[in-house]
């Protein structure tokens, strides 16, 4: 009798190891916003069955160095004044911190979700899909849906997520949690600028015009930037597009020929794509906001090698391409110096997590 219930105890505790829930572990709010940004309003809870593909940023190896070693290359005063990292330099400080993979993927096989990948120029982001329920018990979190009041687009958010208490040194971002972004841009009124056949005043500092409108020279002459070329032989500036923005060529020609007559007509720029992103040159396709961007960076930098980076709409990233950009130039062994986008996110939107 004695005998028969303490030998069923083990196999009742087996048995409940092996079918039951995860151990419960000890949680740290991750993310958390009192409520949605203003112009999103909650709908109804999400359908446990909808999916969301996630990334979790990883810890990097050394960012505190990387940032003091941009500063040093950066600094005209710097010994190391413009001696660039290369990519390995950079990978060295960005890979994740020694036992990260192991102890994240651990925690997700833990619950269920055992297909994930690593991501990132650096390895630093792992990538997988959970459909909402699971979502909700692996982040303690309560995942609903939301409508954006203007354009109607819906995302479904959660107001917090956690993580365990043990795996916070390790995890730097979690996403899509408390993020509301949806891009902004060009919603200024169009302004007519008056073309002058005064081609000295065109030249000349600060025209007057620049009281109405900035222009190409008004920007020269506030910054001090030269008209003459670059100089250095590897310099490149590349140019974002969001949001089926395209830039054209035959626009860039004209804006050349009215603004920068000193400059030949047939400068151009490159593309290059991401996330389904393209550039078709039909005058109907061409989008304000990234025929601006291409004719201002072409015009003000002289003579300098100038990339349009399309970013499609095929993204699952939930910052609409900025991430999958991000790692898209990261990952490139020889990217534009500098990046220039006229596309953006309000600060509400997005938590700190993600932004940094």
């Amino acid at each position: 009798m004695f005998g028969v219930i303490l030998l069923s105890v083990p196999l009742f505790l087996v048995s409940s190891v092996v079918t039951g829930s995860p151990t419960p572990r000890a949680m740290s709010v991750h993310d958390q916003r009192d409520a949605a940004p203003n112009r999103f309003v909650k709908a109804e809870l999400a359908d446990p069955q909808a999916t969301l593909d996630f990334r979790i940023g990883l810890t990097q190896m050394n960012i505190a160095g990387l940032e003091k070693a941009l500063y040093a290359v950066s600094e005209p005063g710097s010994d190391l004044y413009g001696q660039h990292l290369s990519f390995e330099e950079v990978k060295a400080f960005s890979v994740p911190i020694s036992g990260a993979v192991t102890a994240v993927t651990d925690w997700l096989a833990d619950n269920g979700i055992t297909e994930v990948k690593p991501s990132g120029a650096f390895d630093d982001w792992l990538t997988f899909t959970a459909p909402v329920e699971k979502a909700n018990t692996l982040l303690n979190a309560q995942y609903e849906n939301f409508v954006h009041i203007v354009s109607g687009e819906r995302l479904i958010r959660t107001l917090t997520a956690s993580i365990p208490s043990d795996l916070t040194d390790f995890i730097e971002v979690v996403h899509p949690t408390t993020s509301f972004a949806i891009p902004t841009f060009g919603t200024t009124p169009m302004v007519s600028i008056p073309l002058t056949s005064n081609l000295t005043e065109r030249a000349n500092p600060a025209p007057s015009l620049c009281n109405n409108a900035v222009t190409p020279a008004c920007l020269q002459d506030l910054y001090s930037i030269p008209l003459y070329p670059a100089t250095h032989p590897t310099n490149r500036l590349g140019v974002s597009g969001f949001s089926n923005q395209f830039a054209e060529t035959a626009d860039l020609q004209t804006f050349l020929r009215d603004f920068r007559p000193d400059v030949s007509s047939t400068t151009t720029f490159t593309v290059q794509t991401l996330d389904g992103g393209q550039n078709p040159q039909s005058a109907n396709e061409a989008g304000a906001e990234a025929n601006l961007n291409i004719q201002y960076t072409v015009c003000i930098a002289t003579g300098v090698p100038t990339i349009f980076i399309s970013v499609g709409a095929s993204s699952t990233d939930g910052v609409d391409g900025f991430l999958d950009m991000t790692n898209f130039l990261n990952a490139e062994a020889n990217p534009p110096q500098v990046l220039t986008t006229g596309y953006g996110f309000d600060e509400t939107d997005i938590p700190a997590s993600v932004a940094m």
